[in-house]
Formats: structure tokens, sequence, C-alpha cells
């Protein structure tokens, strides 16, 4: 995950179906913290990938931002509690 690769990556090269990962998640402390420390490695290797290619024109945008969508929960809308907000405005008057 170190160099980008993704978490279906390491189970299949580690020869782990989703049940036994699952279990280890649950029941071994020490695996669990491995694999969270890999998919922050993964998302730093994607993050400096798209800041050391900016002016690369063969760099595809469009592919890294869908990736980056997909991978790591980026969004294109921003949502707005409305409900919060008058709250807050009834607050303060």
């Amino acid at each position: 995950m170190e160099v980008g690769g993704s978490l279906a990556e390491v189970k299949a090269k580690l020869g782990l179906f989703n049940d036994t990962y699952y279990r280890f998640m649950e029941e071994e402390e020490e695996f669990k913290e491995t694999i969270s420390k890999g998919k922050e490695l993964c998302e730093a290797w994607w993050y400096a990938q798209g800041r050391i290619n900016l002016e690369n024109k063969n760099f595809s945008s469009h592919l890294y931002h869908m990736n980056m969508k997909n991978r790591h929960g980026w969004s294109e809308k921003q949502e707005v509690k409305q409900e919060k907000m008058k709250q807050e405005a009834k607050q303060k008057e």
C-alpha cells in the first residue's frame, strides 16, 4: 500500500478472503494497526502523485480525480445542514 496499492491488492497477495480479513480486523490488533498504517501510506502516495505531476501534460488529471473520489472519499459537493444553521441563527437572536 506504500506505493499506492489498494486493500484488494494486499488481500490478494496475502491470500486473504474477505471473511478472514474481517475476522483479523476484529481479533488481531497488530493486523488492524498495520492495515490502518498501510491505508495512510497509500493515501499519502496518491497525494504525492498529484503534487509531483501538476505540470506533467501526460498526467491524467481526470483519472487522478476519479481515483481520489473513489479511494479517498473526495466529494464534488458540500452538504449544508440547514437545520443546524437555523438553530445557530436563532441562538444569536
